[in-house]
């Protein structure tokens, strides 16, 4: 098996999810719910702190493209970067 850095194995997974989006022409668009969390959450003292890469996956289950534990698995994926490129599981 051949273990990528956590960088590169993220970087792997965005560009996974990047291009989904682009294949099925999904970008992210904002709800009214979502801008109101990002207020409640800056409220609170805190800074949201979803990325674009995030947001593109929400975009995709929003669109149908993936399910939901789809969409969970692949922030997962992405944040826990630390795989080796052969575990499906991630």
């Amino acid at each position: 098996m051949t273990k990528l850095s956590p960088e590169q194995a993220s970087a792997c997974v965005a560009a996974e999810i990047e291009e989904l989006a682009h294949q099925h022409g999904v970008a992210y668009v904002p709800t009214a719910a979502d801008l109101e969390i990002e207020a409640k959450t800056r409220l609170w003292g805190n800074e949201p702190v979803t990325d674009r890469i995030e947001y593109l996956a929400i975009a995709l289950y929003r669109a149908g493209v993936i399910d939901w534990p789809g969409m969970t698995k692949l922030i997962r994926r992405y944040h826990n970067a630390d795989i080796d490129i052969d575990d499906e599981e991630g």
